[in-house]
Parts: C-alpha cells; structure tokens; sequence
C-alpha cells in the first residue's frame, strides 16, 4: 500500500513525464566549478538542527550555501526535532538565495543497490524536497561520492546534474575537530586553482554543538573571501540552473513519513 502511495504522488508530480520522455544518456558529472574566481561551500546530510544557522551566518557575510538533502538520515525531513521544523529551515534557506540539493533518500551507497531502491533514493528524495519547498532539485551529490556508468544513467534520467568536490574539509573523517578543519581549509584555499567547491557536513559535532556551523564555517569564509573569492552556489559556479522546477510547496498531509526504502 505504502509503494502505491509513493507511485502515485510521484505521478503527480510530473515523475511519469520526465521519466518516460528522457533518451536515457548519462548524468553530467561536476567535480569542481567552472567559473574562475568562484567557491561553493556545499553542506552534506541535512538539514539537521543547525541548519538555519549555516544559512544566517553564511547570509551575514555576503556568502551562499548549497545544501546537499537527505529525507531519511540524521533525521526524518517531514518531522520537527527539538523544536526544529525543517520545513522552515528550507524555505529560510530559500529566503536567503541558497541551494537545495539531493543527496539521496537515506544516503545509501548507490552503486550497491537494486533497481527498485536507486528509483526510490532518487525520486523519494526528490519528492520530499519539492513537498516541502515546491522546488524540484537540479542536482544531485552520490553519498561517500561513489558512483558509476548505471548511477550516472539514472540521475540522467531525470534530467539532473551529478556534483562531488574538489575539497574535503575533513568534518567528517575519525578524530575530526575544528583544528583540522582550519587547517585543511588553510591548505586548500591557498592551493586552489581559480576556484573551489568545499564539502562540509551541518551534523558533525564533538565538544561543541557543532564544530562545522559555529567554529569552522566562520572562519572558512573569511580565509575564502580573504583570497578573492565570490561565495556562490553550486549552481551558480557551474552556470546551471538549481532547479528543474519551482512553485508552491505542498500542502502538509498524512502520507508525509519516512520509511525504509
């Protein structure tokens, strides 16, 4: 019953078109931007309790964010968490001119999935997004960056855009802390190549509430603007569109849950 439900709102939401109406070739794949003199900051397994706060500090200075979504990870998108309505927090990040992106489902390594799972890490994720914002994500971040030739196809289907990095803040490796963090950015911002697109992660925490957001985030965009860089989305470096499509969000009902996929 619960598959049903899913095809059906998938359906409504344009997903036979699209799907039926593709010639099936392979997904651009970016690894970094292309526009000399941009940086993207994108963050990875959200949103998560902090969200808002990615999205104010990098606003306060000038700067834009792209978030790399997952319905089903740290946490369900379509629930509140300690007072957190995620709803909210996407709509304010679009308030603020950021990116919302996919990063899958439930972040899945989706070179190991069967068919009838890839569909659904895809296109579930894909449905809370537009639900919740009424925006239909142009892009799509394979979990852990793993991917091949059939992934590719899949995300090309859907007329979307494959994205990775070409800088690891490290946020997420064993033994992280904020130290590492600056660090690896004072590395890599001096030895970037005209540009920069940075992974980092809004759910990371150690001995404060979240090293990434509070200590790390700051201090990378000033180093980063310190270089002469503009702070863009995703989008915007590769000279993309972000969405596929936009409009109003869904009205909130009983089939807004998350489940296994």
């Amino acid at each position: 019953m619960h598959t049903a439900i899913s095809l059906l709102a998938l359906a409504g939401l344009g997903y036979a078109s699209i799907l039926s109406a593709l010639d099936g070739t392979s997904a651009k794949l970016f690894t970094g931007c292309v526009t000399k003199g941009d940086a993207a900051l994108t963050f990875d397994d959200g949103p998560y309790l902090w969200n808002k706060n990615v999205s104010d500090i990098c606003a306060a200075n000038g700067a834009k964010v792209t978030f790399f979504l997952n319905a089903y990870n740290w946490d369900c998108m379509y629930q509140s968490w300690y007072n957190v309505n995620y709803t909210d927090s996407l709509l304010y990040a679009l308030s603020k001119e950021h990116q919302l992106a996919s990063h899958t489902y439930s972040h899945k390594d989706m070179t190991t999935l069967n068919q009838t799972t890839l569909d659904r890490e895809i296109d579930w994720n894909n449905l809370a997004i537009k639900r919740m914002t009424g925006c239909m994500p142009a892009f799509l971040r394979p979990p852990y960056g793993s991917y091949n030739d059939t992934v590719l196809m899949e995300i090309g289907k859907r007329n979307m855009t494959a994205c990775l990095w070409d800088f690891d803040s490290q946020d997420s490796w064993t033994g992280a802390n904020a130290t590492n963090s600056k660090k690896a950015y004072d590395q890599g911002v001096s030895s970037a190549q005209g540009s920069m697109l940075a992974l980092n992660h809004e759910t990371y925490s150690n001995s404060s509430p979240d090293f990434t957001v509070f200590d790390v985030l700051p201090y990378a965009i000033d180093l980063i603007q310190s270089y002469g860089f503009n702070l863009v989305t995703v989008a915007e470096c590769l000279g993309q569109k972000p969405y596929l499509s936009t409009g109003p969000p869904s009205k909130r009902d009983w089939t807004w849950y998350c489940q296994e996929s």
